[in-house]
């Protein structure tokens, strides 16, 4: 019997370190990479630092529940409480009967704003950066074998982060 109950204490307090331990898990931080074949010699790579965060939600346990009402039915026949008897109504109702803690995680993913642009010479790929984090949002395009890449100024007059009409700043064939 004592086995039992050590290897029960054992069991549960392995579940309770793993939910401990799960739950303060730092958040892990990863780079998504999307690229766009533009051209059949020059690609467009977009990276955002995306991080996953780690968190603990309490979930209630529902299960089935009875509820009995015991009382006394008396028929009065010969005279006041006489001729009484046990009775008892059951309900069956659902009801809160624990909690668990689970694991859960959300992930959040900011672009880099940078973009990596491929060019395949046939013997070498040149690769170039273009980061954009000083300035507005930038957009792309493609013109005759060209990419364009168009910015717009952080300084716009709106200072909102968004492209309200492109504007030209810097187009440059590599």
């Amino acid at each position: 019997m004592k086995k039992i109950n050590v290897i029960l204490l054992a069991i549960v307090a392995a579940v309770l370190f793993s939910v401990a331990v799960f739950s303060q898990l730092a958040p892990i931080t990863n780079i998504v990479s999307k690229i766009n074949q533009i051209t059949p010699t020059i690609k467009l790579e977009e990276t955002e630092t995306c991080k996953t965060a780690f968190y603990d939600e309490v979930q209630n346990i529902y299960n089935n529940c009875v509820y009995y009402n015991n009382y006394t039915t008396c028929l009065n026949a010969s005279g006041p409480n006489t001729a009484c008897s046990l009775q008892q109504n059951t309900w069956n109702f659902q009801c809160k009967t624990g909690e668990i803690t689970l694991v859960k995680n959300t992930t959040e993913c900011r672009p880099n704003k940078e973009f990596i642009i491929s060019i395949d010479q046939g013997t070498a790929v040149l690769k170039k950066q273009i980061d954009y984090s000083e300035w507005g949002p930038c957009i792309y395009s493609q013109e005759n074998s060209c990419l364009i890449v168009t910015c717009q100024s952080r300084y716009d007059g709106a200072n909102d982060g968004q492209f309200h009409r492109p504007l030209k700043l810097y187009s440059n064939r590599l």
